[in-house]
């Protein structure tokens, strides 16, 4: 699906992701390469597939 106006670039999503800090680590979970891939569903939905520590 194409990007619109009012959804962020997945590219400025996962830089955001790299908030996250794992408490217990003290490392970012896409660093830690938790975060499989973003992407926009059909509804507009940002559909995030990772897995949890």
């Amino acid at each position: 699906m194409t990007e619109t106006t009012n959804q962020a670039p997945t590219e400025d999503i996962r830089e955001a992701l790299k908030d996250v800090i794992d408490p217990e680590l003290g490392v970012n979970v896409v660093d830690l390469g938790l975060l499989y891939g973003l992407h926009y569903a059909d509804d507009g939905a940002l559909l995030v597939d990772m897995t949890l520590t």
